[in-house]
């Protein structure tokens, strides 16, 4: 068996419906769809979740998980910080800002670093980050050119 491509990959988030706004205003990713259900459909287990699904462009699907009677999140403490994140490579225009300044969005639990591999013309960077409130607002982002 060989791999033809990745399907999705989720993450967990606090609000299912802030994060598919943040991703629609800053990376334009659409919605592809939602499920939403009481219960765990490999175990049965009573626990709801929102499962959303984000069109993040030429095949790929970025999806996360509202779980709201979970307990709150936070990052793995044996792992570095640095190393939990997701990156984007994105297409820049003329009337992008300047390269390395960050555009101001509401501060959350989540923070954003720059990343700069050396092939790529733009990458956003976004790591989750410990939990500090109960609602926390979308991601923020900063901008890198290599």
């Amino acid at each position: 068996m060989k791999i033809e491509k990745i399907h999705h990959v989720a993450y967990r988030c606090v609000d299912a419906k802030a994060t598919v706004e943040f991703y629609k205003k800053v990376l334009n990713m659409d919605l592809l769809g939602a499920i939403a259900e009481d219960r765990v459909p490999s175990t049965k287990a009573p626990d709801p979740y929102m499962h959303i699904f984000l069109d993040a462009g030429n095949g790929n699907i970025l999806a996360f998980f509202e779980l709201p009677n979970s307990p709150p999140m936070g990052r793995d403490p044996n792992t570095p910080e640095w190393t939990q994140h997701i990156a984007f490579q994105v297409k820049t225009s003329p009337s992008s800002r300047k390269p390395g300044r960050a555009r101001k969005l509401p501060a959350s639990t989540s923070s954003a670093s720059p990343t700069t591999p050396s092939s790529s013309p733009s990458t956003f960077a976004i790591r989750a980050a410990t939990a500090s409130r109960s609602r926390p607002g979308p991601p923020r982002r900063t901008r890198s050119t290599a």
